[in-house]
């Protein structure tokens, strides 16, 4: 895995114009996919391999459908031919595969590819998986900040890493929050687990707090041997000071949002954030900045169980709430402050993309298993654009999606020409020929005849290749 070669790639890349089956298919014989997933339990002793369903539910976005029952709905034959739904649902739902170790492997993989720069960050958030009904497993209420209202679903903590170019998605957890009662609760599926598999061990995590989980997610991931200079977090992950503590024992350097009514120490005076921006107010003029058009102060400021700390008090052009950032290494510019911590919008990135692109809790089953499953492509779907974006140059994951979603769409419509090409063919044979069938049977044998037809991707061969590595 060490022995990647990105040049190895490029050329590739380049003559296979970033075609979707080619993407995948590369990306999981240059990462060593097949055998990581030996590692993390994710086999199959019989009927299709796991690669191969990891294959096709890695390319499910792609596809233009909706869910595993839509693919078979559709022109897609080289998955109808080779895959049967229920083989799908299983490969989604088994507890015993461990998409975490998966997820890690691929990361840690990534990173020695792209060496981490002095400025790598962890970025610490959480988002709503939104859902219909409530009688999915463990599906509550959660409360979305945004709306101001309470909706089915989960409550999803994630980590994500940025070297300053690329962002991965590195762990994920579902949580609950508002437990249902009465007659909802008793409708709702369970599901049995033995307590060793991943499966147990993922739905145990799902009561632990936000913070717990997110402070595991760290810890894993070093151990991973993904290395870090900072952690960025909004102001809710900044209420608690144990937490910012955990974080400072891992020898991070924590660059976070705080609300305006902490209390703090400043110029040996008990005070709040608040009153000291209205203090600074009073004495000095804000600095510019005029390459992110907004307004600052800095000062240094103790708090307490964290010591001193740099304060950066900033305001965009135009609003009028001044943000309070700190950072725990207090020789840091509050330009280097806003710097790092304006790299947390990209987990804001990765949840607007993995939702709207790579179908990130679209997972319509009921088994929280499947979910954590739908949750861990979208991940790793992210890490795949990611590193294609990277060794090709492109701006955005966005625009790598629709060029890809295109280039199957298209593949797509190549193949039913085709098939409409052949039904023309047989029809046009057999109405000048008295004995046509024969006749189409003949033409159907000649080389010239198969060699275009050679012009169709063959998936399956794809496949078989996959299983051979």
């Amino acid at each position: 895995m060490q022995n990647i070669k990105i040049n190895q790639i490029e050329p590739i890349l380049k003559k296979h114009s970033n075609d979707l089956n080619f993407i995948i298919f590369d990306f999981l014989t240059k990462f060593k996919v097949k055998n990581i997933c030996d590692r993390s339990h994710i086999q199959k002793s019989q009927g299709c391999s796991a690669i191969e369903l990891l294959f096709i539910v890695l390319s499910m976005p792609f596809m233009l459908v909706t869910s595993v029952n839509a693919i078979f709905r559709s022109e897609f034959e080289w998955v109808i031919k080779r895959f049967d739904q229920s083989s799908i649902y299983r490969f989604m739902s088994n507890t015993k595969y461990d998409w975490r170790k998966l997820i890690h492997a691929i990361c840690r993989t990534f990173t020695r590819l792209f060496p981490d720069s002095s400025e790598s960050v962890f970025i610490i958030d959480d988002t709503i998986i939104k859902k219909k009904g409530y009688k999915g497993e463990k599906i509550t209420k959660v409360y979305d900040h945004c709306s101001k209202q309470f909706h089915y679903g989960y409550k999803q903590v994630a980590l994500a890493y940025c070297d300053g170019k690329s962002v991965i998605a590195v762990d994920s957890s579902l949580h609950g929050e508002k437990a249902l009662v009465n007659e909802k609760a008793e409708k709702q599926y369970e599901k049995s687990r033995k307590k060793e598999t991943a499966g147990a061990k993922r739905a145990k995590e799902y009561f632990l707090d936000k913070l717990t989980s997110a402070l595991k997610m760290v810890n894993r991931a070093i151990k991973e041997g993904m290395k870090a200079k900072y952690v960025v977090f909004d102001s809710w992950y900044a209420s608690s000071f144990e937490f910012i503590n955990s974080l400072l024992s891992k020898g991070l350097i924590a660059v976070c949002a705080m609300k305006n009514n902490r209390k703090c120490l400043h110029k040996q005076q008990d005070t709040n954030i608040s009153k000291v921006l209205a203090l600074l107010k009073n004495t000095k003029k804000p600095k510019r900045c005029e390459s992110r058009s907004l307004r600052y102060y800095e000062t240094t400021i103790e708090m307490p169980k964290l010591g001193k700390v740099k304060l950066c008090l900033c305001r965009k052009t135009g609003h009028k709430e001044w943000k309070a950032i700190i950072s725990t290494d207090a020789s840091m510019s509050a330009l280097a402050i806003m710097k790092v911590y304006s790299i947390r919008w990209s987990i804001e990135v990765f949840f607007k993309e993995a939702k709207t692109l790579l179908k990130m809790g679209k997972c319509q089953s009921t088994d929280f298993d499947a979910q954590i499953a739908n949750i861990s492509v979208a991940l790793l779907l992210y890490t795949i654009m990611a590193y294609y974006r990277r060794i090709m140059d492109v701006d955005t994951t966005g625009t790598l999606f629709e060029n890809t979603k295109k280039d199957i769409y298209q593949k797509t419509i190549a193949e039913n020409l085709w098939d409409y090409f052949v039904e023309l063919f047989e029809s046009i044979i057999k109405e000048l020929h008295q004995d046509g069938k024969t006749m189409v049977k003949k033409i159907k044998n000649t080389n010239v005849f198969k060699k275009i037809k050679k012009i169709k991707i063959d998936f399956g061969k794809l496949l078989d290749k996959l299983n051979e590595i």
